[in-house]
């Protein structure tokens, strides 16, 4: 059998199910993608700076996939700083459209599982004070609910680093110890009684459930719908910047 290394440790059962599920189709990532657009003034440094502390914190940015013995696990390279990149497009006819572009590109390119770009963060500069951050993970890096969480971590330290202020402590767990609870309530008796209540629950439903009536092949781009937000919640998810 073969040995894992220290700091190694395997996926869970949900990334599992998701590495699997990846190897059907190589072609089409699995990803979890967004970017945010920033109009006014921004410290791009520190920015860049701080969403690698973030990466840091969360684990999820110095996450590496390796395979052992046929078997994916993961390590988290604590002494590895994680990468945000810096794209500078003003120089486009259309800088907003090239940057779009760019996303589309990267957003639908296979990703190696086992190599370095499973995640991406990259800010790009599409005018004086227009820009837009754009961050691409697998799903076995993070998912929806991690990338907000990591999302509100980074405008926590980036003003309070503008402001000169200390940053207030993180509070995300390690992936070890996230893993360990996940394997550890697998083994206990409320896994137990929750597979009991769900069995019972869905008990009599059709073997294939779906919220649409019919189906279509993978694809790595899908359709874009885009909406405002009222100024009531814009003004409450609004970064602060000292003027």
């Amino acid at each position: 059998m073969a040995r894992v290394p220290e700091h190694t440790f395997p996926l869970s059962p949900a990334q599992l199910g998701m590495f699997y599920a990846q190897q059907l189709d190589p072609g089409v990532p699995l990803s979890e993608a967004q970017y945010i657009e920033m109009h006014g003034p921004l410290d791009v440094t520190t920015l860049r700076g701080v969403a690698a502390q973030a990466g840091r914190e969360f684990g999820s940015g110095v996450l590496r996939f390796v395979e052992i013995g046929d078997r994916p696990y993961q390590v988290v390279e604590a002494g590895v700083e994680p990468t945000v990149g810096f794209l500078d497009f003003r120089d486009r006819t259309d800088p907003v459209a090239a940057a779009l572009a760019w996303m589309r590109a990267d957003v639908a390119e296979p990703i190696d599982m086992f190599g370095a770009s499973a995640g991406v963060s990259t800010v790009i500069r599409v005018g004086e004070s227009h820009h837009l951050w754009y961050t691409r993970a697998h799903h076995l890096l993070i998912d929806g609910f991690g990338s907000v969480t990591m999302l509100y971590r980074v405008a926590e330290l980036y003003n309070a680093a503008v402001r000169g202020q200390p940053a207030p402590p993180g509070t995300a767990a390690s992936l070890l110890d996230v893993h360990e609870a996940e394997m550890a309530y697998r083994e206990s008796s409320r896994y137990a009684t929750d597979e009991h209540y769900w069995r019972e629950a869905t008990a009599g439903m059709p073997d294939r459930c779906s919220l649409v009536a019919s189906t279509a092949p993978a694809c790595a781009l899908g359709r874009e719908a885009r909406a405002r937000l009222g100024d009531r919640t814009a003004s409450s998810a609004r970064w602060s910047v000292p003027t």
